[in-house]
């Protein structure tokens, strides 16, 4: 079976207003704020990803998120969360950015399911790190 990490487990701290997740721990993070959203619920998170918005999405609205390998190079997935802002974005697919966000798991999808939210709070231009990459451990 498989133990549920707690909060001390986590390669970042919870307990502030304030979660800065690190490179390495973005798997880490998008896995655990998706099975315990009460943990980051109104919290600020801040990272390092890509920029992607799927056909149709509205202009004030884009995926903030990694390539994250869980098992093998076969297994490289785009993972991210929808971000909402104020205003409109202009960005080119795959920008590196440097995200400030608030997460919100109230909101409530198009089948009527709770999902995961960022509410964005800044943006701005990053360099793309050493290792695109990151591993879900």
């Amino acid at each position: 079976s498989i133990i549920e990490p707690t909060e001390e487990d986590l390669p970042y701290d919870v307990k502030g207003n304030k979660i800065v997740i690190e490179d390495e721990d973005f798997g880490t993070w998008y896995v655990d704020a998706y099975d315990h959203p009460e943990r980051y619920q109104n919290k600020e998170i801040s990272f390092l990803a890509q920029t992607f918005r799927p056909e149709g999405m509205a202009k004030n609205m884009f995926v903030p998120g990694r390539l994250i390998m869980t098992c093998c190079a076969n297994d490289v997935r785009f993972y991210g969360y929808p971000c909402q802002s104020e205003s409109n974005l202009s960005f080119n697919k795959g920008d590196w950015v440097k995200v400030n966000a608030v997460f919100d798991a109230s909101f409530i999808d198009e089948t009527g399911e709770a999902r995961p939210m960022l509410k964005l709070l800044k943006i701005k231009a990053a360099k793309k790190p050493e290792v695109e990459v990151v591993m879900l451990t």
